[in-house]
């Protein structure tokens, strides 16, 4: 993501959910939206299972990762997914 984009956070069933607008559409940071449906302890195992059960969640999943502020206020690359209708 190379243009100007803005971070914000969602709260969304009292928790925090990063999200960044980038060319006029939303991406949330994939691990938050699983923790929060899920309430899993480890929402990147979640993911990885997930995954390699379903093929067409694969091919959907954005491997490309974007720079988010982690829970910790560190800087880290996380896989994102946009809303689309």
């Amino acid at each position: 993501m190379t243009e100007e984009n803005h971070i914000a956070i969602a709260i969304f069933n009292g928790k925090e959910v990063r999200k960044a607008i980038y060319k006029d559409e939303w991406w949330f940071v994939v691990t938050d939206i699983i923790a929060v449906l899920t309430d899993s302890t480890d929402p990147a195992q979640y993911i990885k299972k997930l995954r390699g059960r379903d093929t067409e969640i694969d091919t959907l999943y954005n491997k490309g990762g974007y720079k988010i502020p982690s829970q910790a206020s560190l800087i880290y690359s996380f896989n994102h997914m946009a809303v689309r209708t």
